[in-house]
């Protein structure tokens, strides 16, 4: 489901589940809400506390995939590839700029993998 598809159905239907005045709103919504919450969080996170640090891409996606759990299969494949093609470092997401398009997600951060792997190590010490 696309973010703004996502934010339109909770916008929606939320306030409508909780004005009603049912047996049933009593039953669903302390459900319902938690899952709504914990799917909003889940995306508040990959949305903006996902980032590559000193991992490995191959490393971040799996992450990311952990991160929406049994979502994944149901999430926006090409918002999901965008997402992780912009945590990647600049150098990276302009060789891959071409491809990123016509690959999966998995063929992408494997090659941003070998890309990366390709280029000098930025040196730690303080000399």
């Amino acid at each position: 489901m696309h973010v703004n598809n996502f934010q339109e159905l909770l916008r929606l239907v939320g306030p409508q589940i909780m004005k009603q005045n049912t047996r049933f709103r009593d039953a669903i919504s302390p459900v319902t809400l938690r899952y709504l919450a914990t799917v909003s969080r889940r995306l508040q996170e990959l949305l903006s506390k996902e980032e590559l640090g000193g991992e490995k891409p191959t490393d971040l996606l799996r992450r990311m995939k952990k991160l929406l759990g049994d979502k994944y299969t149901s999430f926006d494949k090409e918002l999901f590839l965008q997402l992780f093609y912009q945590r990647l470092p600049p150098d990276t997401q302009r060789c891959l700029f071409t491809v990123k398009n016509k690959l999966s997600v998995d063929e992408l951060a494997t090659l941003a993998d070998e890309f990366m792997a390709t280029l000098p190590q930025a040196s730690t010490s303080g000399a």
